[in-house]
């Protein structure tokens, strides 16, 4: 082995320094820009009564859960590249796995929403501030993180470790109850 090359303990692939180098500053340049973003777009709402509508806390709801998805992957994979083996435990496995897939769902969710508010505010402009008001916004936001929550909270029983890496295992009836929905 040579010295440019980093022994990753995962069998399952090994990394040059370079090739590492390169994917954490992708990744640090991802997170920091993400971060950043997202919080201008959240405080530029919070702050400016003219976007106070109900498509810009909709979009707002959106950032907010890529801020969490962000945070998610900022903690654990960094480690994860540079490792190549999950040493932080069954519990930060499960939280992961868990945060990982519940933002998922929820922005899906919150998408459709979006696509949903835009389509009403397209084809019927005459209902739309009628049919689409800051409390059904709210509502719908609160529902795409409960039925997210719902659906992601039996990975709890499917977290496992295989050879040293964090990953979860779907059901048929899992995988059923994603596509039911």
């Amino acid at each position: 082995m040579n010295s440019s090359t980093v022994n990753v303990t995962n069998r399952a692939f090994t990394l040059t320094t370079a090739g590492l180098t390169v994917q954490l500053t992708v990744f640090s340049i991802t997170f920091i820009l993400g971060i950043v973003g997202n919080n201008l777009l959240v405080a530029t709402v919070c702050k400016r009564p003219a976007l106070h509508r109900v498509t810009y806390y909709l979009i707002s709801a959106l950032a907010i859960e890529d801020l969490l998805t962000l945070i998610t992957y900022g903690v654990f994979i960094p480690q994860a590249l540079v490792l190549g083996d999950w040493f932080l435990g069954d519990f930060a496995c499960l939280v992961n796995s868990f945060l990982t897939v519940l933002c998922g769902y929820c922005e899906l969710y919150l998408l459709a929403v979006i696509s949903l508010d835009r389509y009403i505010a397209c084809c019927r402009p005459l209902r739309y501030s009628d049919a689409v008001t800051p409390r059904r916004c709210a509502v719908a936001i609160a529902l795409c993180w409960i039925f997210a929550l719902a659906l992601t909270s039996f990975l709890i029983i499917e977290c496992k470790f295989y050879g040293g890496i964090c990953i979860y295992i779907s059901l048929g009836f899992y995988v059923f109850m994603i596509s039911a929905v």
